[in-house]
């Protein structure tokens, strides 16, 4: 497991932003299409904006990646709060994705209700294997917020609860399907995620954040508040 930190927000998200845009080219360089499953939150939204950034500057538009989503909201496709939704709205001046490689999770008007939502995003994952699954996970180790009855089921999706204050249902990838994938980044910035960090370093840590493992490699991008519980040593030549 890695742990990289950044001095402050802005550094996090450019030097994150970096790190994926080589890694997708790295993957791409091999002769395959990256997989790469994304979920919601401001700070990996702005890190997606400033790869945009990143590859328009480079003159690079690379449109094959095969895009899937972690979590996201039963509704309607046009609807707002869909993160696939805003998502590729944000982009769709910016980068031209192959239709045929990009998979939102089923919107409400595909299905009955959200549990057979996701038995059919179910079966769409049977033959995807990520790359790199792009997480931010709560101040107290929670991850999309899989409830505890669903969190350890061994189908590739599941439907989760709805949410407090009338928040309309969620489709979510289980725990299993998301260690299947080759890395995990986590992003945590601010001290409330510090306790999350420095147990993940732990021999037997416990929240889902911090026993969350990619098959190859597991990345901890942080700022210093949030990594501010791990030893960190300055040296000078």
């Amino acid at each position: 497991m890695q742990l990289v930190r950044h001095i402050s927000r802005a550094d996090l998200v450019e030097r994150a932003a970096g790190r994926l845009v080589s890694h997708l080219e790295a993957i791409t360089a091999e002769g395959r299409i990256p997989q790469l499953c994304i979920s919601g939150g401001q700070l990996l939204s702005d890190v997606f904006m400033q790869c945009l950034s990143i590859t328009e500057a480079m003159g690079q538009h690379n449109r094959h990646i095969s895009l899937w989503w972690a979590e996201d909201y039963y509704l309607p496709t046009g609807d707002s709060r869909r993160l696939a939704t805003s998502f590729l709205a944000q982009i769709a001046d910016k980068l031209l994705l192959d239709p045929a490689l990009i998979h939102p999770m089923p919107a409400s008007e595909a299905s009955a209700d959200a549990s057979i939502a996701a038995e059919n995003y179910a079966k769409e994952l049977e033959s995807a294997q990520f790359d790199i699954v792009l997480l931010e996970p709560g101040p107290d180790g929670s991850l999309l917020g899989i409830p505890s009855e669903v969190k350890h089921r061994a189908q590739a999706t599941a439907a989760a609860l709805p949410g407090e204050n009338g928040e309309p249902d969620r489709i979510i990838l289980t725990l299993e399907k998301l260690a299947t994938s080759a890395e995990v980044w986590m992003l945590a910035l601010g001290e409330d995620h510090a306790d999350t960090l420095a147990e993940a370093f732990l021999a037997e840590p416990a929240s889902d954040a911090a026993t969350l493992r990619g098959t190859q490699k597991t990345v901890w991008l942080a700022d210093m508040e949030a990594a501010k519980k791990l030893p960190y040593f300055r040296c000078s030549l």
